[in-house]
């Protein structure tokens, strides 16, 4: 069995969220702070009661409208200390939720939280999904190299390269494919691979942002998309620690599958291992195609927007990944992280929506790149150390 401690440590603004939001109601904005404090509703409304305002708050619920903020200020000035936590706001998502109708209009995406203490953590689910495709990257890249040696060719584009080995071994789908339920199949050899929760470590930074999308540069111009996407992430600098345990029949099956295709099998797996092979996909594919199509430090200008988003620009363009040491990593995930992040290049199709038609076509890799804060989502620093 191989153990191994990780550590996680945000580069950039991160969102994984529950499927949950926050509402008006039930938070309030301190105007001076930009902080929005989540409302305990408990203690709230044991305060109206003993203040005899329950009739009033009734009335005010009753009556609620999108243009009538009476029900935002009764809560605010009752709600007081009565809150379970407070996250800072970025400046263009609090010009946008201190406006009343925009407020309505749309909920906050809550990050995903523990119940018992409200304290934000990372679902191990979200890392072994970055693992597999860290797996799935591997046997590609063997692949590649083997059949560019056997046909004395250029290297040959994964999609092509899929179609050739569907035919040899059905057991490549145990990596690619999930049934209509979407549950991996039975073989899945990812079942061999056990990940923690990771949870946080000292103070975590939380930020609301407004997030934004934007597209490749077209003739010194970038268009910047005003969606009004509103997002609870975990701010950059925050630490997480959990733990991988990869269990002997993950290497046995894995050997299985490359000897299958001819190729050297492997010996052991150690932090070296795992953080090659992250590496891998996520500086060598995910990162130097998004700075290249993207085209990060381009000398554009801003088409017609806000005043700060040329300020997001000056942050993009300066945006890099240093370079870490041995056992450390990259990793991109959580929402907005990019569809390259989640494809493999070709191993995955997806769908990529046609405008407001309701249509989709495919495609492998996205056409947009999500900002927030002037820096690309979801980038997370990794240290792998084996457990003895």
């Amino acid at each position: 069995m191989f153990r191994f401690k990780v550590s996680l440590e945000t580069f950039t603004p991160v969102h994984i969220g529950c499927g949950e939001e926050y509402y008006p109601f039930e938070y309030f904005v301190d105007d001076k702070t930009k902080k929005l404090f989540v409302i305990d509703e408990s203690s709230f409304l044991g305060r109206v009661e003993n203040e005899g305002k329950l009739d009033e708050f009734t009335k005010l619920a009753s009556s609620y409208t999108k243009t009538n903020d009476s029900l935002l200020g009764f809560i605010k000035s009752l709600a007081g200390d009565n809150y379970r936590y407070s996250v800072d706001i970025e400046h263009s998502a609090f010009g946008y939720i201190t406006k009343q109708t925009a407020a309505f209009r749309a909920g906050i995406s809550r990050f995903i939280r523990n119940r018992y203490d409200d304290n934000v953590y990372i679902p191990g689910s979200t890392i072994k999904g970055a693992l597999r495709n860290a797996v799935v990257d591997f046997f590609m890249r063997r692949l590649e190299m083997r059949f560019k040696d056997e046909d004395s060719k250029e290297k040959i584009d994964r999609k092509t390269l899929l179609k050739r080995v569907r035919k040899d071994c059905s057991r490549l789908n145990d990596f690619l494919i999930m049934d209509g339920q979407g549950n991996f199949a039975q073989k899945d050899i990812m079942k061999f691979i056990k990940v923690s929760d990771f949870l946080p470590v000292g103070d975590i930074k939380q930020k609301v942002y407004k997030v934004f999308s934007i597209g490749k540069p077209k003739n010194g111009i970038r268009d910047i998309k005003n969606i009004p996407d509103i997002l609870e992430c975990v701010d950059k600098k925050s630490k997480f620690e959990g733990e991988i345990t990869i269990y002997p029949q993950f290497l046995e099956n894995l050997n299985k599958i490359l000897k299958n295709f001819q190729l050297k099998p492997l010996n052991n797996i150690s932090e070296k291992t795992l953080s090659t092979w992250m590496k891998q996909v996520y500086i060598n594919r995910v990162y130097l195609w998004e700075d290249s199509y993207f085209d990060f430090d381009a000398n554009v200008k801003m088409s017609a927007g806000e005043g700060y988003h040329n300020s997001y620009l000056d942050k993009l363009k300066k945006f890099k990944l240093v370079k870490v040491e041995e056992n450390m990593f990259y990793v991109k995930m959580g929402k907005h992280g990019g569809a390259v992040s989640k494809t493999i290049e070709g191993c995955r199709q997806i769908k990529i929506k046609i405008g407001n038609t309701g249509k989709y076509e495919d495609g492998k890799h996205q056409s947009t790149l999500w900002i927030a804060g002037g820096y690309p989502m979801g980038w997370l620093k990794g240290k792998i150390e084996k457990v003895n």
